[in-house]
């Protein structure tokens, strides 16, 4: 196996239940990096949302926004933004139907109305709630936005909008994108970049959002918190993240040395 790049999805794979960095995480990709290897965040957060993780493992290239802003060693190489006009009128539709959303830029993001749906779901996740400003895409690119209602919400404005495509990640909340983009179109850009093969990159992952990714890539490993859909398209499903799960496959494999793992 000659790995050369691996991409590692942000929440549930590198951080755990507490949002935090394992220890054994940490030395896994410290141990990559030292062998060579690419080591890239791909996430549907903007870059902003995670400028703490890649100082502390010491990252410089990111498939973000679901693969719509891509980074390589602080190079921009792709960037998808949703069309001005599409956005004004989706912002439009969920303002006048009382539902939160967020418009996100590449370095920064606004809300459009703050909901309870809105402030109780960042919260949650340990985000920091934007500013309200509706005419923020006015003067900005917008690569995803934010949809803070249910799933049936969703598909509703699915319907709507059939350019659109809107993926939950919470009860109330989802990401909302172009449809036909993701974490692998954003990949596959990245590797040309690289000069990478296909068969030569390994992802981790566990949320329905990392589905085309594992698929894409020559090597994908499911998180054992992972859902059965994206178990189900995994080269091989490893430990949970709070018990290891990224240095224990990426040891079962060869690519790092044995190390002691967070206790199950």
């Amino acid at each position: 196996m000659a790995i050369r790049t691996v991409f590692f999805d942000i929440d549930g794979t590198l951080l755990d239940e507490q949002k935090q960095i394992p220890e054994s995480a940490k030395q896994a990709v410290r141990q990559l990096q030292e062998s060579g290897v690419e080591t890239v965040i791909a996430t549907g957060r903007p870059p902003v949302n995670f400028e703490w993780i890649r100082e502390e493992l010491g990252i410089h290239s990111y498939v973000s926004l679901n693969g719509n802003y891509v980074v390589r060693e602080g190079e921009l190489i792709f960037d998808n933004p949703i069309p001005a006009e599409l956005v004004t009128t989706f912002k439009a539709t969920t303002m006048k139907n009382g539902h939160g959303l967020g418009l996100v830029s590449h370095d920064e993001y606004r809300l459009t109305l703050l909901t309870h749906e809105a402030e109780s779901c960042l919260g949650n996740h340990g985000l920091t709630v934007p500013t309200v400003a509706p005419s923020f895409d006015e003067e900005h690119k917008i690569y995803q936005c934010l949809l803070f209602a249910d799933e049936n919400t969703g598909r509703d404005y699915e319907q709507q909008f059939p350019e659109l495509h809107v993926m939950h990640w919470d009860e109330l909340a989802a990401d909302v994108q172009l449809r036909g983009s993701s974490k692998a179109l954003g990949i596959e850009h990245y590797l040309q970049a690289a000069g990478v093969k296909q068969e030569d990159s390994m992802a981790f992952g566990d949320g329905i959002n990392d589905l085309e990714m594992l698929q894409y890539v020559g090597t994908g490993i499911a998180m054992g918190n992972a859902g059965d859909a994206l178990k189900a398209v995994a080269d091989k499903v490893t430990l949970k993240a709070s018990e290891g799960g990224i240095a224990a496959a990426l040891q079962e494999l060869g690519l790092i040395q044995a190390m002691e793992l967070e206790s199950k």
